[in-house]
């Protein structure tokens, strides 16, 4: 499978006018499709130590939600929490 999409597959799967619509506004530009577009991203790294440490201190989620979450190990998610 090829890493890259055409226009012509990209017609099959949302139709001329809103390829068309892509074009018009995003021609030049590259984007990449997550696999994992459930996890969420931060503008940043702040951010993100922010999000992991106020879901989990307030119980809202386990260290596996949260590392699911934002696609990242659960060693990971840890490291973020006790960041100081």
């Amino acid at each position: 499978m090829s890493k890259s999409v055409s226009i012509l597959e990209i017609i099959d799967v949302i139709g001329e006018d809103m390829t068309q619509k892509l074009i018009d506004n995003f021609a030049g530009r590259t984007f990449y499709f997550n696999k994992k577009p459930k996890a969420i991203e931060f503008p940043d790294q702040e951010s993100k130590e922010l999000f992991a440490r106020n879901a989990f201190y307030s119980g809202a989620m386990s260290l596996s939600d949260i590392s699911d979450q934002m696609n990242l190990s659960v060693d990971h998610v840890r490291k973020l929490i006790n960041k100081r």
